[in-house]
């Protein structure tokens, strides 16, 4: 991926994360012919979900949770059994 022009500034306000949509998001606005209120928008909403996907992952992470498990794969879980689900 070539760097895009923005991203020095877009990390300086730690908002990085932001070039992964950037232009996806500008063709969008273009093709939609949404305001810069709208394109704004769309930017933040982006990043406030990869933020808050970010710290979900971090957060299984640091429980040490296997996050593929369902609770019927748990058999037991601190010291007792979980009821069938049949």
């Amino acid at each position: 991926m070539m760097a895009h022009p923005l991203l020095p500034k877009l990390r300086q306000l730690k908002l990085g994360g932001m070039v992964q949509t950037l232009d996806v998001r500008a063709t969008q606005a273009t093709q939609q012919q949404l305001t810069p209120v709208e394109f704004l928008a769309l930017l933040l909403d982006d990043e406030l979900e990869r933020r808050g996907q970010q710290r979900l992952a971090h957060r299984l992470t640091q429980s040490g949770c296997d996050e593929q498990k369902t609770r019927v794969q748990r058999k037991s879980v601190g010291g007792f059994s979980l009821p069938s689900e049949e």
